[in-house]
This record gives C-alpha cells, structure tokens and sequence, in this order.
C-alpha cells in the first residue's frame, strides 16, 4: 500500500510552529502557545485549523521529548543527557502542560465544535474530554517526579553487568548462556544474573515504592479510589473495563496453563533430566546449539528486511526508511537501556527502533516485532490529527505480534535447512503459550500493587511469588524463591508505563486470529488488515478489530478457541 512506502517529502512538516524555535526554551514555547491561544476563532473552518495547528505544536513537542529520551536511553551513564530530560521534563512540558490542557478546552468549549464533522472529529472529542476530566494542576509535579524515577530506574538497570568467563557483560549478553547445551553453564550464568540483580534489589524497591505513592496521589487528586481506576481512564480503556483483565486471568488459567504445562513435560522428559529447572527454559530440547544467524547489525537488517517484502510485497522500505536515517539502535552495549521499543517521531513522522542484540534468534523475533510497530506509525503517517497517530496499544501490538508470527512461512530467509525452521516455529509456537500466561501473571501483579497500595516491600514479593504459583514457568523453584520473588523487577513496563502489559495477550490473541485469516484468504486478509492500521486511533478498538475482520474478545470460550489452534498448530507441525 502506498501508505507504507518510504516518502521523504511527508517530513518536517512544521507549518505553524516556527522550525528555528528553540524547544527547550521555556519563552520561546510560551510565546507560539499564547498565540494559539490568543488566535481568533469565528467559524468551523477557523476552528478546524486551529486544532491543526496545536497538533502541529504538540507534534514538535513530543518529538523533541522522544529525541530527549532517546540520548538517556542509547547511554543511561551520560550525565549531560539525563540534565537535559529532567530539564525538559521540569522546565518546559510542566509549565506547559496546564496551557496545552487550555488550548484543548478551547477547543471542546467553542460553540463551532458542534458543525464540526462528526465522524472525523468524534473520536477526537471523545479523547480530549477524557483528558480534560483527568487533569489536575496539582498532578503536574507528581509526573515530573514520576518521570524521574522513570529514569533512575533506567540507569540503575541499565548499568548492571558481570564478570563471567574472564569478560565483564551486561545483562542482555547473558541471556545468550540461557540456550547453551551444558547444564552447568546455564545454572552458573543464572545465578551470576540473579545475584547481580539482588545487589539493587533495596534501590530498586525504593524507587518503585515512591512511584506507587505518586501514582496513588495523582489517582485520588483526580477523584479515583486507586491508580488502578484512574489509569484504566487514562490509557482510554472506553471498551473494556479492570474486571474483563480479570477474566482474561482466568482465561489463561483454565485454558493456557494445562496445553503449556504438558509441553514442559515433553521438554523434561527430551532433556532427559529428573526435574525442570528456570535455566532449562530456553536450550534446544534435542541438544541442538543455539542459532547465530547474525553478528552485526547490518546483517540483521537486511534479513528481517527480505522476510518482511516475503510476507508482502515492498513492505520492507519501512525499516529501509528508518536504517536511511539512521533511527535504528539495535545492538547491546554497556550502559545502554535493557529495553525495545519503536518510538514514534511526530514531527517527522519516522519512528526508531531501540533493542539490545546480541546475536540470538531471539533478536530476529524482535525486531520483527518492533518492525510491526513502525509498519503501523507509517500506516497512520497522513492522519493530520496527533491524537489519531498513536493508536490504541490493543491495537499496535496486534501489528506487531501478527508480523512475528506471519515470518514464520517465510524462515528460509535465515535457514535453508527445514529442521532448523521447524524447530524455530514449534519454539515460538510454545513461547505464545508462555506469553498468554505471563501476560496474566504480570497483569495481576499490577492489580494487587495498586488496589493494595499501602504494602510492604515483603508483601509485593510474596504476592509476586504467589503469581508464579499460579502461573507457573512449569520449571521447579524450590530453594530459589529468594530469588525469584524479586522477578518483578526487571520488568521495565512496570516502572516506565505502568498497566501497559494486557495489551499483549489481547493482542496476541487477535494476532492468532490475524495468522489464521491469512492462512486461509492470502493477500487479501493482509490487505484489509493494512488498510483498517490507516485509521490510526480515529475509531474506537471494536471498530478496528471489525474493519479488520477481527473479533475483540479476549477472555472466555473464544480465548480458549484460539489457544487450541496454537496447540492444534503444534502438533501438526511435530508429526510433520
């Protein structure tokens, strides 16, 4: 579609915003807002433009965030860049944000919103209001202080590293050891990991236990009894509620766990080992050794480029586009983010994919995923309305999860060799399995923590062990529950964007069902699906999920349906 095709003439396209202002300059920001807000508005069309042109501020400002970001996260050690966020954050978008919440009111208050198309504009104002009776002025420091624990934790996570076999490595290195073949080196290498991670274990419970307060406070100033309510509000939850998690929690137990619990048996039982342990997750069950297909960066690129032009004609010119303008920070490093996002660049409507490779299949995987995320920022690049670029995360995962699993046809790319793409797809086949059940478990966690707000360093770990009981890896953990009740905190989701983490399972399973339609119709599913990722968030997630083809259900008999398909898939695959 022409949507997804690299166009360098959609960027920079500041129209209101002067190109030489300075965004870091709290005057010359308050000067383009006082305009805006002091412009006359005496008709729908002077309205319509505007708004336009607010987005068209807001746009240079999230950019200019996300840049700021950027240099914090690709060296979490520069003391430069961490000054110039806390700056950022504390100097411009605070004093900034109650004028922008009045700019929006001005908006939604002006007697010409009403002429306003309603199609075009509903969404929109239905956004806007949720905004607006969400803020607080009082809550503006809270999210300063917020944010910078957001990157204390950041540099505190980013820094870990060990010496293991005669070379210091950080964390994302080590994973490598998780799929070697000797079984000593596997438990050596997790236990070096677990023990680093237990040295920040108080410093990293201070700064989650003050982000739980804040959070709390910003939640009860805006009238919510807890953060829960008031960040389901927030993430513009309109069409589905805290208690249908709840049953998408349920969901995994009675349908995921049993199908994945009986594979840990067969992987035992290949391994020919008397109980499973947390580092026998990842080696190759027929003692296989782990797949390298790449070193370098470059070569990472051009292949998950080529799978993705397999899986449809030129739909890799998006990562084309990001490598042309140097928006791809793949491979790991000291001091570099434990994280991977795909960021999207308002402004410039380019987005930048961040990950930590370290050589892995696994690395493959992501950036797959990562390359769904840009496909989709691209998809929505002609939506003139900001709020519409940033589509609902029920929505964008899906994007990136159905790309994962669309590649796996397409293996041959990497691997010549049938068996190995064999044994690649029953690998993600089962991490599917895996990632429904953790999703429940990490989802659950964040129910307790801030429905129960006032606990204990101890109780959130044991309520954190009590999830891996009831959402188990299948690996034993007895004698390492010192250990493992401290999991949570390498997950960064749960500093940095709080209650992002059941967009994965709803996702994931509208990206079953994303496989399962292409599997049957071809082209045209993906074209249908590709042309619905153009609405952006102009429309509400049922609407999208039914432009697509696609049933938004998540829990109940219909999870279970699609679960089925994943184990029905397996074993077709292994008598193969």
């Amino acid at each position: 579609m022409e949507c997804l095709q690299p166009n360098p003439e959609r960027l920079e396209r500041r129209h209101f915003t002067p190109h030489d202002i300075n965004l870091c300059d709290w005057d010359q920001v308050r000067d383009v807002m006082d305009r805006l807000m002091n412009r006359p508005i005496d008709s729908a069309e002077s309205l319509e433009r505007y708004f336009l042109d607010v987005c068209d501020l807001t746009s240079a400002l999230t950019e200019e965030t996300c840049r700021i970001q950027l240099a914090v996260s690709v060296n979490t050690a520069d003391e430069t860049a961490r000054e110039r966020y806390q700056h950022f954050m504390a100097r411009i978008l605070a004093p900034a944000a109650e004028t922008l919440t009045a700019l929006d009111t001005r908006f939604l208050e002006s007697p010409y919103v009403k002429e306003l198309d309603g199609e075009r504009y509903g969404q929109l104002i239905r956004l806007l209001h949720t905004s607006q009776d969400l803020f607080r002025k009082e809550n503006i420091p809270l999210g300063v202080r917020d944010s910078e624990l957001s990157d204390i934790y950041n540099a505190l996570a980013g820094g870990l590293s060990v010496e293991f076999q005669g070379k210091t490595r950080n964390l994302s290195e080590m994973t490598n050891f998780q799929e070697s073949t000797d079984r000593t080196l596997r438990e050596s290498a997790w236990r070096t990991v677990a023990a680093c991670r237990n040295e920040k274990i108080d410093e990293i419970n201070a700064v989650y236990s003050e982000m739980i307060s804040i959070r709390t406070r910003v939640a009860r100033n805006a009238g919510f009894p807890d953060y829960r309510a008031f960040r389901h509000i927030q993430l513009n939850r309109f069409d589905y509620q805290p208690e249908d998690c709840i049953r998408y929690h349920d969901a995994m137990e009675q349908y995921a766990i049993g199908p994945y619990l009986e594979r840990q048996k067969k992987r035992k039982s290949k391994l020919g080992i008397d109980v499973l342990r947390p580092w026998d997750l990842h080696v190759d069950v027929d003692g296989n050794q782990p797949l390298q297909p790449f070193s370098r960066q470059a070569e990472l690129v051009t292949r998950v480029t080529a799978i993705l032009d397999r899986i449809y004609p030129n739909l890799g010119d998006t990562l084309r586009l990001l490598e042309h303008y140097g928006h791809l920070d793949l491979m790991t490093r000291q001091n570099k983010s434990p994280v991977g996002f795909n960021m999207p660049l308002d402004e410039t409507r380019v987005s930048f994919i961040f990950m930590n490779a370290t050589g892995q299949h696994s690395d493959v995987i992501v950036l797959l995923h990562e390359s769904g995320h840009a496909i989709e920022t691209r998809a929505c690049i002609d939506q003139a309305i900001t709020h519409y670029r940033h589509t609902p995360q029920e929505w964008g995962e899906c994007a990136s999860q159905s790309i994962e699993m669309l590649a796996l046809d397409h293996l041959d790319v990497l691997y010549p060799d049938p068996a190995i793409r064999k044994r690649c797809i029953i690998d993600k086949l089962d991490s599917i399995l895996w990632s429904l059940i953790a999703t429940a478990r990490i989802d659950a966690f964040q129910h307790w923590v801030y429905t129960h707000p006032d606990h204990s360093d101890d109780e959130r770990a044991d309520r954190w062990l009590e999830l891996s009981h009831r959402f188990p890896t299948g690996a034993a953990i007895d004698g390492l529950e010192h250990l493992i009740r401290w999991q949570w905190q390498s997950i960064p989701h749960l500093f940095i964007v709080p209650f992002y983490y059941i967009e994965y399972g709803i996702a994931q399973l509208a990206a079953i069902q994303v496989y399962r339609k292409v599997r049957q119709s071809g082209f045209n599913a993906l074209e249908r699906w590709f042309e619905t990722m153009r609405l952006g968030h102009s429309v509400s997630i049922p609407e999208l999920y039914r432009r697509a083809g696609l049933q938004f259900r998540f829990h109940g008999e219909f999870a279970g349906e699609l679960i089925r398909f994943i184990t029905d898939e397996i074993d077709r695959i292994e008598s193969c």
